[in-house]
This record gives structure tokens, C-alpha cells and sequence, in this order.
């Protein structure tokens, strides 16, 4: 998942920005829509960047706030190597797990481990792959795209 929209309004660093009031709506919403489709994610993964931080916990405050989040600084202005390295040292015994991160690189990782376009990442999108392999044998084009949405999306189909 790509963070919500971020505020520009403020004099502070990119790795400081926080939700704008649209992106404080959409990433309750995408919790929502995370809930429908019933691919309930055992723990979250988040950048340290506020904006990123901020919408997995929006996100699991609307699923369950029960869910740990992992915050992974590493996740902040990553490469598509990196978001491998993290994903491949994930604990075996969670099957689902939710990453919240930036684009560009966001949006290179799903379309890289899809295998085919899954699409660009506007703010607060998420894609929704299935893997049939341990998280350390993820590579590309071995996950099987579920679905994908985006805030804006009116034909979701959890709506």
C-alpha cells in the first residue's frame, strides 16, 4: 500500500510530512475496504516517514487495533532490492502481511512481483497479492494479483 495523501502546507522535512484531511479520510476508508475484502493482514509493515506511519496506523485502527505494526525505516526511500530484503525476512507464521510504503518503489514491487502491470500507485492504492511460496523465495512474478484499489476507485468492489 501506498501511504495516504500527504499535506504540503507545513515547513517541515519530506520524512516529516504529515496526512492532509483528504488522506486522514482515505486511509480510514482503505482500512475499510481492507476489511470487506477479508484479506485481514496479521501484521503491518510501515515506513518511518509520519505520512506512511500515520495511514498504517488509520488503517489497522479501523481493522483491528490489535495488529502490530513493524515500523522498518529501511522501507523510507527504498530501492526494489531493499523491499525484497525486508519481505524475504518476514516471520513464516504470519500468512498476511500489509507493507506501507512510497512510490516510486511501491508501485515497482507489486508490478515486479504481479508479473504483469498491476498499475500506477496514486495515494492510498493498494494491491493485493497471493504468494505459494515462504516470504524468503519471493521473487519476481511469483505472486498472483487479488485485487487492486485506490481511494478514488468507484468501481471497487468494496464499496
Amino acid at each position: 500500500m501506498r501511504h495516504a495523501k500527504s499535506s504540503w502546507d507545513l515547513p517541515v522535512s519530506d520524512h516529516q510530512r504529515p496526512l492532509n484531511e483528504r488522506g486522514l479520510r482515505n486511509a480510514p476508508e482503505m482500512g475499510r475496504r481492507i476489511l470487506k475484502s477479508q484479506v485481514i493482514p496479521e501484521i503491518i509493515y510501515s515506513s518511518d516517514a509520519v505520512r506512511a506511519f500515520t495511514t498504517a496506523q488509520l488503517v489497522r485502527d479501523y481493522i483491528n487495533p490489535n495488529i502490530p505494526i513493524q515500523v522498518e525505516p529501511k522501507i523510507y526511500d527504498s530501492t526494489l532490492q531493499t523491499l525484497l530484503k525486508i519481505i524475504e525476512s518476514f516471520d513464516e507464521k504470519y500468512a498476511t502481511v500489509l507493507m506501507v510504503g512510497h512510490n516510486p518503489t511501491i508501485s515497482l514491487l507489486a508490478n515486479y512481483l504481479a508479473g504483469n502491470p498491476v498499475g500506477y500507485f496514486a495515494t492510498g492504492a493498494m494491491a493485493c497479492l497471493e504468494f505459494t511460496c515462504p516470504w524468503k523465495e519471493i521473487s519476481g512474478s511469483t505472486g498472483r494479483l487479488i485485487f487492486f484499489d485506490f481511494p478514488k476507485n468507484t468501481n471497487s468492489a468494496f464499496i
